[in-house]
């Protein structure tokens, strides 16, 4: 992992070739069930926003947003919940210009829904109720 941050700290021209490189894995592993390795990925990609200077924030974020996407559509409780917490550090980011041209409906109507999720087992439900 340091040796992920450091690289893209000392390129930082190089985010958006980072950011389609582990969207890439993420949505293979997602494919596959692999809800392991898709943790591990998000991990990588929530430090990486984390160390990402706000001047190259905007060359990164798409593909950030894209797989946080894939986890809220993904049935499983957990990747919801994960995509959850990746969308909390998103938001907690400060942008020097903010970007008007993204669209959030998807997010704030998957979260809308998270809110009166509905399963058999309380403590999902009240897992993913909290997320939403």
């Amino acid at each position: 992992m340091d040796k992920l941050l450091y690289y893209a700290a000392t390129s930082p021209e190089k985010l958006d070739r980072i950011g389609d490189y582990l969207a890439q894995r993420i949505e293979r592993y997602l494919s596959r069930s692999k809800f392991g390795f898709v943790s591990i990925g998000m991990e990588a990609m929530d430090h990486l926003l984390k160390a990402c200077p706000s001047q190259w924030l905007n060359m990164y974020v798409e593909f950030y947003l894209l797989i946080v996407q894939r986890l809220l559509e993904n049935p499983q409780p957990d990747m919801q919940v994960r995509a959850s917490e990746s969308f909390l550090y998103f938001a907690q980011k400060e942008e020097d210009v903010p970007a008007y041209h993204r669209r959030y409906d998807f997010f704030i109507s998957k979260f809308s829904q998270m809110c009166h999720s509905e399963t058999n087992d309380p403590e999902i439900t009240t897992k993913i109720r909290v997320s939403g």
